[in-house]
Formats: C-alpha cells, sequence, structure tokens
C-alpha cells in the first residue's frame, strides 16, 4: 500500500501522513487561532492535542516564537506569554508549529495564540499600568471591559496593595478614585505585584521597575 498526501484507514492500518486534531488549550476546545486571556500572562497554558498514524502515536516537535519558555511532551505542549510593554495585552503573540513523522512523510500544523482580554470570560475586570517598566512612578487604573459595547470603563478604586518579588507587601494605598499614582521611590528594580478586590474577586496586575 503506498503513501498519499491524505489520511485514511484502510482495516485496522494508517496509510498516509500523521493526523493532528482535538486541540484543547487550558483544557477547553480551540482552534488554529485563539485567543487567551493574558491576566495570569507569567503563568503557563497549556495544550493538548491527539496524534494519529505518527510511528509512536505522539508528536515528534513543538516549536515556538514570542514565548518565554515551552515544554512539551507526546501530547501536550506548555508555553508562558513573553511579557512586551509595547502590546496592550503587554504580551507577545505566541506562534507554535507541531510536527509529527511517519515511513510516508512529515505532517506540520500551525497554530496562533493571541493575548487577548476578550477572552477573559471570568475576569471583568484588570489593571492598566503606565509607563511600564517604570523608573519614577507608575499611573494605575482599575478597568472593567464591557462585554456588550466591546469598550473598556475605568472604574472607582479603594484600596491596593503591591507586593514586591520576594512575596512581600511593598505598599498599601487608599484609593478613592479611578486613577492612582504610585511614587517609586525606594523601589529595587525587579517585578512587582498590584492586587485589589472586587466584589470580592481578587484582581492582579503586574510592573516593572528598571532603574538606571
Amino acid at each position: 500500500m503506498g503513501c498519499d498526501s491524505t489520511v485514511k484507514y484502510v482495516d485496522t492500518f494508517f496509510a498516509g501522513t500523521p493526523l493532528i486534531r482535538g486541540l484543547k488549550v487550558d483544557d477547553r476546545p480551540a482552534n488554529y487561532i485563539n485567543y487567551i486571556c493574558p491576566n495570569e500572562g507569567l503563568g503557563s497554558h497549556w495544550i493538548d492535542t491527539e496524534v494519529l498514524g505518527d510511528d509512536n502515536n505522539c508528536m515528534d516537535n513543538w516549536t515556538a516564537t514570542g514565548a518565554s519558555s515551552i515544554y512539551w511532551n507526546c501530547h501536550e505542549f506548555d508555553f508562558t506569554l513573553q511579557y512586551n510593554p509595547q502590546k496592550s495585552p503587554p504580551y507577545n503573540t505566541v506562534y507554535a508549529t507541531a510536527t509529527a513523522s511517519n515511513v510516508c512523510g512529515n505532517r506540520t500544523q500551525s497554530y496562533i495564540f493571541i493575548p487577548s482580554y476578550w477572552a477573559c470570560n471570568y475576569q471583568q475586570w484588570f489593571f492598566k499600568i503606565s509607563p511600564n517598566p517604570a523608573q519614577d512612578f507608575i499611573n494605575i487604573h482599575l478597568v472593567k471591559f464591557d462585554e456588550e459595547s466591546g469598550s473598556e470603563i475605568n472604574c472607582q478604586m479603594n484600596n491596593l496593595e503591591i507586593i514586591d518579588f520576594q512575596g512581600n507587601l511593598k505598599s498599601s494605598i487608599s484609593v478613592n478614585n479611578t486613577e492612582a499614582i504610585v511614587n517609586l521611590n525606594g523601589y529595587l528594580n525587579g517585578k512587582y505585584v498590584v492586587r485589589t478586590t472586587v466584589e470580592g474577586q481578587q484582581i492582579t496586575g503586574q510592573f516593572f521597575v528598571e532603574k538606571p
């Protein structure tokens, strides 16, 4: 039986190049182009696929650009978003390619993962922090994404906490406005997390201090 460019079953034998299918992203059904929630951008996102017709029914290789780190095994591919303050949300789009092979040849499949607040259907609020990275001060806005209008609405803030890169509470700030300006005097270079609670839900954001 010869090889052809399509995948098909003949009795119990597999003919043709492998088939890559059944994509899930963060345990949700997905497509070749996917929007992912960036609110936990530095955490890992994982992809699960099914491979048919590979010599061991496992993926041979995964490659990716736009991710700060990747890990993969037979059916799973994990990646961490790469921070980019020039973008909004401040993370790069990830371009990933999966490869499987058998005696008939190779099969490659490309995927795109776009950070978007639209994908955060469980998360209505998020922080907008600028400049980021910062040297002297930051402006913090708490924003609510309105799904009906597709617009962002500045929200009233009450109390903010800033956590340093060692997990210690750096500042606790009382706010009664839609904007908070934080002086970074005494802040060391590194990553910081800002957090607040809205309607019983903890909202977090992050910023970087980069002083000369």
